[in-house]
């Protein structure tokens, strides 16, 4: 089974690497990038993407609109994203649906969490 190759976005450098290392741990490749805007600087670095997990707030470009924007390119629509944060669920959903999220963890998420959603992506 080939390693699924992710993008993780997140303006704190720390959950950045914490994510990607736990990523990895579960047999992922994980590129990084520190908002929005980087994402697009991986997803057109030649490789091809299966999911993305995007922080919701970030500067220079917000997860939101990264989502929007991606979901609107051909090139890209079809490649999942999962939205990340901290803030109460239930207090942003039809914000985060409309963004076209595939889907939304609370952070801190638990292991079982996100292998759970990589599991629904492994071909």
């Amino acid at each position: 089974m080939a390693k699924l190759r992710v993008i993780v976005a997140d303006d704190t450098y720390a959950n950045l690497l914490l994510m990607q290392a736990r990523l990895e741990d579960m047999d992922c490749e994980a590129a990084i990038a520190a908002n929005g805007k980087e994402v697009f600087d991986v997803l057109n670095d030649g490789s091809k993407y299966d999911l993305i997990f995007m922080d919701i707030e970030m500067p220079v470009m917000n997860g939101i609109e990264a989502t929007r924007k991606i979901k609107s390119d051909d090139k890209y629509k079809d490649i999942p994203v999962i939205g990340l944060t901290a803030h109460n669920l239930e207090d942003f959903i039809s914000e985060y649906g409309d963004a076209g999220f595939d889907n939304i963890l609370e952070k801190p998420c638990p292991d079982s969490e996100i292998a759970d959603v990589l599991d629904q992506f492994r071909k």
